[in-house]
């Protein structure tokens, strides 16, 4: 096991002891003065552990104000992801539920899973701002996602991003955690998986986060790289008709792909899923593994 993924199972299993807001893996951090609530979700999926870097950040870091909610997601899959080899981590996002893509009958079933989610979501709907972390299988820029009500806002820690994604959240069937709420939340990709620079990345991000709403000092997030974020609009989500389909190769996040250019295929059929205009694609499925209805087999995106 790397000195890394070795540190953070360290954390995540620290973490999962707390129950500062009345349920495991929550650990509530607290300023001296009444502040913003800030949720900040860490594994949400299973295998994406870079939020984790968020409670060593808080551990040496007192607030001034405010509170930080530091919650596990899915904890049930995020022990079985540190549990497990290496290279089986990546079956570990979720077992029955994906987090990320909620839909009402989700919450007829009882199960583990179901039960933590519901204990999260409450939870989530008495904060101020919800920061949501991922990270990604294949390499890929840093994000920021907003949901509706933070699609406004303008952070200067917002231009630590290499890209905004603006509009994603409305064209999901089933909506992430962060568009269940009319308070402002934002999902954060950091990078891929386990690379060191992702843990980094959540870390400085939420260090400038909080510098801005004056829950720690400004002084501390003089590190941060000032860019100015490439924003893309997404315009389509496109999912498979059926199980039949497949992409017509492993395009990367954000390839330009061109008008009428084929994007996925039918196995039996040959039908093809045309790209409509010059644009580029978005989270796309990798090339023979089959695509739940559940979730999008990829998005298209304009750049603005």
């Amino acid at each position: 096991m790397s000195s890394l993924r070795e540190l953070y199972r360290t954390v995540f299993f620290s973490l999962l002891a707390h129950r500062d807001l009345g349920f495991e893996g929550t650990r509530v951090f607290k300023g001296a003065q009444k502040g913003p609530k800030i949720a900040a979700l860490a594994m949400t999926h299973g295998n994406e552990p870079a939020g984790l870097s968020l409670f060593n950040f808080l551990s040496k870091n007192q607030l001034i104000k405010g509170e930080v909610w530091l919650i596990l997601g899915n904890t049930l899959a995020a022990t079985r992801y540190f549990e497990s080899p290496p290279e089986e981590s990546h079956k570990f996002r979720g077992f029955n539920i994906n987090f990320n893509r909620l839909s009402p009958d989700l919450f007829q079933t009882e199960d583990p899973e179901t039960t933590r989610l519901k204990q999260i979501l409450q939870t989530l709907s008495q904060a101020d701002y919800i920061l949501d972390f991922h990270s990604t299988s294949l390499p890929s820029p840093t994000m920021l996602i907003p949901n509706s009500a933070a699609q406004t806002l303008n952070f200067p820690g917002f231009k630590c991003f290499d890209v905004i994604l603006t509009d994603i959240i409305s064209l999901m069937r089933h909506k992430p955690i962060i568009g269940h709420f009319d308070l402002p939340g934002f999902v954060i990709e950091c990078g891929l998986h386990e690379s060191e620079s992702s843990f980094k990345f959540a870390a400085r991000f939420a260090e400038t986060f909080l510098a801005t709403l004056d829950m720690i000092p400004s002084n501390i997030n003089g590190n941060i790289q000032v860019k100015e974020p490439e924003i893309f609009k997404v315009f389509e989500a496109v999912w498979f008709p059926d199980n039949d389909f497949e992409m017509v190769k492993d395009f990367y996040n954000f390839e330009p792909v061109h008008k009428n250019q084929p994007l996925a295929v039918s196995k039996k059929t040959n039908q093809q899923i045309l790209a409509p205009e010059d644009c580029h694609i978005l989270f796309p499925f990798p090339k023979g593994k089959e695509k739940g209805s559940r979730e999008e087999a990829f998005f298209l995106a304009r750049k603005v």
